[in-house]
């Protein structure tokens, strides 16, 4: 009579275990998995924002890139599968190429636009209704499934005009696009506060 028993920092969190093939079935918006280095079995309650599959996943514990969503792999979906770039917009990865970079002349000039714009109207997001906008449009956008019930499996909906309005208040694209081949979080990470 085997029986296999779920680690006891699992209660709480619904997660089953199956002893038959050595696999833990996952339910919900958190991500485990087996760290070799340490032995230890790493539990996230919640998985970073988008990273991890929601729906129900069953995986073993050496094969833990099975919770990841949008081709993203590793300790907490954290990176790209190989051979695969971070786009710009949303944090899914997919095949790009260096032909994007071009897409740098565009952005420059219109930061030159929108940096002309601010000076001429003399607005600034310190005080005054753009600071509102955009402290609105922040809390939207961290909060979107909760209030417009939008993922990113429903990108195509009537209602997708409205999320590129709001990211377009966060200095964000709104849309999904590579900017070069391999890029990583820690490049876009960069490039978001230069921009």
């Amino acid at each position: 009579n085997k029986a296999c028993e779920c680690a006891e920092r699992l209660n709480g969190l619904d997660a089953k275990c199956n002893i038959s093939n050595q696999s833990v079935l996952r339910k919900g918006n958190f991500w485990l998995g087996f760290d070799n280095a340490t032995d230890e079995l790493i539990i996230q309650p919640l998985c970073p924002f988008y990273y991890c599959s929601e729906e129900n996943v069953s995986f073993s514990l050496s094969e833990t890139d099975v919770q990841c969503s949008y081709n993203r792999s590793g300790l907490l979906c954290g990176k790209c599968r190989d051979g695969l770039s971070l786009t710009l917009g949303l944090h899914m990865c997919r095949e790009c190429s260096n032909t994007y970079l071009l897409l740098l002349v565009v952005f420059v000039a219109l930061g030159l636009v929108l940096l002309i714009f601010l000076m001429i109207f003399q607005l600034t997001v310190a005080h005054g209704t753009i600071n509102g906008l955009v402290f609105y449009a922040n809390i939207i956008e961290m909060n979107r499934i909760t209030f417009l019930g939008l993922g990113l499996g429903q990108l195509e909906q009537p209602g997708r005009f409205l999320l590129v309005f709001i990211a377009w208040f966060n200095l964000n694209f709104g849309f999904v696009t590579c900017l070069y081949d391999g890029m990583n979080m820690y490049v876009l990470t960069w490039l978001q506060y230069l921009f």
